[in-house]
C-alpha cells in the first residue's frame, strides 16, 4: 500500500473517523450547506439505482458567520438524512453524515467548501486505505447535482490522476436558463481555446464533476482549505504530476442557482449574466461577451516561445516579443527566468519546470492581460466565426441561441 497515502493520513488529513463496517465499491463525497432534503434527493437517486454498493459521505457544514436560517436548514437536513439512514432500505447506498455544522464543529469562514470537501475526501481516503473502499477513484459532486444513470458504471478506473465529467446547467426560469446556457458555452469555448493553444489545462474545473485517484489525492495533499476555487487548485496541482482526463461518457445536470455564498465561481458568474441579460433592451444572447479568439492565438505563440526558451540558453529579449515579455514579467517570469538555467542544467528539467510555472492560474491571468489588446466580443458571434470553436457541441449553440431575442442585437 502507498507510502504517500500513509504519510498524508498521518500528517495532513482532517481528523474525522468513522466506525463504518462493511466494504463499498466506491465513495461519493457531497458537501452540503443550506440545502433542502428535496435538493439532495436528486444526487442520491442515481446511487440508489446502481447495482454497485456506494458510500455517500455528506459533509453537512456551516460557519459561525452564517445566519440562523442556514443553521436551521442544516439541522432539518441532518434530521432527514439520519431518518433516511435508519430505515431498512433495499438499496445498496449507505449515507454517512459528517457533522461540520454544529457549534464547536463549524468551518472557518475563509476555509468554506474547500475544507468541507477535504474533510469528506480525507475520510474516504482513510476508508480506502483500510480496504473498505474498492475503487481508488474518489468521486466528488454537489448537493444540487442530478447524476446520470451511468454515473457509477461509466467511471473509469485508472492508475492515477483525475477524471472530469461534462455537465449542463438547468433552470425553470427562462432568463436564468438562457444565462446558464451561455455560461456553459463560455466555459466550453475557454476550454477549446486552451486546447487550440496547446495548453495542458484544457479541462473543466468543477468540484461537482470530478473524481481523483486516491494516490494522486495524497500526493497533492488534498483539497485546499478555501472558500472557493478548491476544485481549480486541486486539478492545477494534479496535472503537474499526473493526467487529468475528460470522461465524455458521464454528463451531470446542475441546478443553475444565482448563489453569492462564495466570492467567485458558478453562482456569482450566473448572477452577473442574468443581470446583463436583464439590462439588455433586446434581451439578446449577444449581450453576453467572452474572450477574443486572438488571446488564444497569442497564448499559443507564447507557449511555443516558452518551450524554446527552456530548451535553449538564449537571452529573453531574443525569444519573446515585447508584448509577450511584458505579460510574462507581470506574472513573475523575470524572477523565475533568472534561476531556470542556473538551477536546472538539463533541458528536459527546464521544460518541466517551465510548464509547472506557467500553470492554470498564470494561464488565466495571461489571457486577462491580453484583453488590454484584444477586447471581449459577443460570445455567439465569436464561436460562429472561430474555426477551432466551431467543433463545440451543436446542442450548446442551439440552446444558447434559443433564448428570447437571440440574434437581434448585432453590436
Amino acid at each position: 500500500m502507498s507510502t504517500n497515502i500513509d504519510q498524508y493520513l498521518a500528517r495532513y488529513a482532517e481528523p474525522e473517523t468513522t466506525d463504518l463496517s462493511g466494504t463499498y465499491h466506491c465513495a461519493l463525497v457531497i458537501p452540503a450547506c443550506d440545502e433542502s432534503p428535496h435538493t439532495l434527493q436528486s444526487a442520491l437517486a442515481s446511487a440508489n439505482k446502481t447495482p454497485l454498493r456506494v458510500l455517500v459521505i455528506v459533509v453537512l457544514n456551516a460557519g459561525d458567520h452564517h445566519p440562523e436560517t442556514v443553521h436551521q436548514a442544516n439541522t432539518a437536513l441532518a434530521a432527514y438524512l439520519n431518518k433516511l439512514q435508519s430505515r431498512a432500505t433495499q438499496t445498496n447506498t449507505t449515507v454517512h453524515v459528517v457533522d461540520r455544522y454544529s457549534p464547536g464543529k463549524r468551518i472557518p469562514e475563509k476555509q468554506g467548501v474547500g475544507l468541507a470537501r477535504k474533510t469528506g475526501t480525507d475520510l474516504a481516503l482513510r476508508l480506502f486505505r483500510q480496504g473498505q473502499i474498492e475503487n481508488p477513484m474518489l468521486l466528488q459532486t454537489d448537493a444540487d447535482a442530478v447524476l446520470p444513470n451511468n454515473y457509477f458504471t461509466a467511471l473509469r478506473t485508472q492508475s492515477g490522476g483525475a477524471q472530469v465529467f461534462r455537465h449542463q446547467h438547468f433552470s425553470t426560469d427562462p432568463v436564468t436558463q438562457m444565462a446558464a446556457d451561455l455560461y456553459d458555452l463560455h466555459q466550453r469555448y475557454y476550454e477549446a481555446g486552451l486546447a487550440f493553444a496547446g495548453s495542458r489545462y484544457a479541462y473543466p474545473s468543477l468540484g461537482s464533476c470530478l473524481a481523483i485517484h486516491a494516490e494522486t489525492y495524497a500526493q497533492v495533499r488534498g483539497f485546499p482549505r478555501r472558500s472557493a476555487g478548491e476544485d481549480f487548485y486541486l486539478l492545477n496541482k494534479t496535472v503537474k504530476i499526473a493526467q487529468v482526463q475528460i470522461n465524455e461518457e458521464i454528463e451531470l445536470r446542475l441546478q443553475a442557482r444565482l448563489s453569492e455564498r462564495v466570492p467567485f465561481g458558478t453562482g456569482p458568474a450566473l448572477a452577473a449574466r442574468v443581470g446583463q441579460l436583464s439590462e439588455d433592451p433586446d434581451k439578446s444572447a449577444n449581450a453576453i461577451y467572452s474572450y477574443h479568439p486572438e488571446v488564444f492565438d497569442e497564448l499559443k505563440r507564447c507557449l511555443k516561445q516558452l518551450r524554446i526558451y527552456a530548451q535553449d540558453r538564449r537571452p529573453v529579449a531574443t525569444v519573446f516579443t515585447a508584448t509577450q515579455q511584458a505579460a510574462l514579467n507581470a506574472l513573475g517570469f523575470e524572477r523565475f527566468a533568472q534561476k531556470l538555467h542556473t538551477r536546472y542544467p538539463q533541458a528536459e528539467q527546464r521544460v518541466r519546470m517551465t510548464n509547472d510555472w506557467f500553470d492554470g492560474l498564470r494561464t488565466l491571468r495571461f489571457i486577462h492581460l491580453q484583453e488590454q489588446h484584444w477586447h471581449k466580443q459577443p460570445l455567439l458571434h465569436t464561436v460562429a466565426l472561430t474555426p477551432w470553436a466551431q467543433a463545440l457541441p451543436i446542442r450548446l449553440m442551439q440552446r444558447a441561441q434559443s433564448g428570447k431575442g437571440s440574434g437581434k442585437n448585432t453590436r
